[in-house]
């Protein structure tokens, strides 16, 4: 059997892909995605996002805040000069 396991000593979850000749499909950590791009959280903090099966970890994911917010609607208010004309 072959597994995958994805590269983070936190991250724990082992994925059986031998059937799906396919790499483990997620990375290790998510920031917000703003402005095009997946930026770290303003508090620089994450949470553990476990399988519903196993409760292993499989990933973290940013723990957004206020901050964050303002900053993607910042982001979201810029771009809709172009993309409002759409």
């Amino acid at each position: 059997m072959s597994t995958q396991q994805a590269k983070s000593s936190k991250v724990s979850a082992v994925l059986d892909t031998s059937h799906l000749k396919v790499k483990f499909p997620f990375k290790a950590k998510y920031g917000n995605y703003i402005n095009g791009k997946f930026v770290e959280p303003k508090s620089g903090k994450y949470f553990d996002n476990p399988s519903p099966i196993s409760n292993e970890i499989i990933c973290s994911v940013a723990r957004s805040n206020e901050k964050d917010v303002e900053a993607a609607l910042d982001a979201a208010h810029a771009a809709f000069k172009e993309w409002g004309k759409t």
